[in-house]
């Protein structure tokens, strides 16, 4: 059975399509020489937790320099898979960005985190954020 939100996705990607095959497709870019490498920044993060973390579901937290988010910009930040744990929560001021990270094991340890953080313009709205 097909959901109610396929059809609707498969419905509007249906309009769209006929309007570019009928080239009614209003331009999205006013200039050419705008690039999408201009728009978004994109810093690659991996960290450890300072000390152990308790086993089952505890928590840490472990702090990294990044690059400050600029003016008119809101973050995203994109999870890799953790041998060990998982980011259970993220917060970032200024140029800080703390992860705070939870132990998917059985025995106390250090947690790795790997995630992308993403800088995209406040005005895309239609991004949200992701985590994996």
């Amino acid at each position: 059975m097909v959901t109610k939100e396929c059809i609707t996705l498969y419905n509007k990607l249906n309009v769209f399509v006929k309007k570019v095959i009928n080239r009614d497709v209003q331009p999205q870019i006013d200039s050419l020489s705008t690039s999408i490498a201009n728009l978004v920044q994109i810093q690659y993060i991996q960290v450890t937790t300072s000390s152990e973390i308790g086993a089952n579901g505890g928590t840490g937290t472990a702090t990294v320099t990044v690059t400050p988010l600029p003016t008119g910009y809101r973050y995203l930040l994109f999870e890799r898979k953790g041998a060990n744990g998982r980011i259970y929560n993220d917060s970032l001021e200024g140029n800080k960005l703390t992860l705070t990270a939870q132990n998917l094991r059985t025995s106390a340890q250090k947690v790795y985190m790997r995630c992308y953080l993403i800088y995209v313009p406040e005005s895309w709205s239609y991004v949200e954020r992701i985590s994996g």
